[in-house]
């Protein structure tokens, strides 16, 4: 039986070469510090150099190991890599994956881009959406993908 779970693909005007979020090949990982949030709260914080994001309960970073790496099929250059915890869902490889585009992708075409998910099995693809975060514009689309 295949399952197909739900993906979605976020592209941020934040970083020069583009940024990608759950998507799909690289062996290259920079170091994230993992950190507690302040007050005892029990809620694990991913920092990097560019950004930090809140770790959902039972997910664990994965970002510096190359084989959870190569097992999601993430591109780019990765800056987070985060795993469910495998009572959270019966589809393989359900992750969170922040990562930088190997090529820059000019403006007027991150659209396209967002939609050459379809090249590597997606179906289902919403239209492309803007959103705006902490006043930095960008685009996402959504994508069901079924697991092999």
């Amino acid at each position: 039986m295949k399952l197909t779970s739900r993906h979605a693909i976020v592209m941020v005007g934040a970083f020069s070469a583009g940024l990608a979020a759950c998507g799909g090949s690289s062996q290259t990982s920079p170091s994230g510090i993992p950190a507690r949030s302040p007050s005892g709260s029990s809620t694990s914080l991913f920092t990097s150099a560019d950004f930090t994001a809140s770790i959902p309960t039972g997910w664990s970073d994965q970002t510096t190991n190359e084989s959870a790496i190569t097992a999601v099929s993430v591109s780019g250059t990765v800056l987070m890599l985060l795993i469910a915890p495998a009572s959270f869902t019966d589809r393989v490889n359900e992750h969170i994956d922040v990562s930088i585009v190997q090529q820059t992708v000019p403006s007027d075409a991150l659209g396209s881009y967002l939609e050459t998910v379809a090249q590597h099995g997606a179906t289902n693809l919403s239209p492309v959406q803007p959103f705006n975060l902490d006043h930095t514009a960008g685009l996402f689309i959504t994508y069901d993908l079924t697991a092999n």
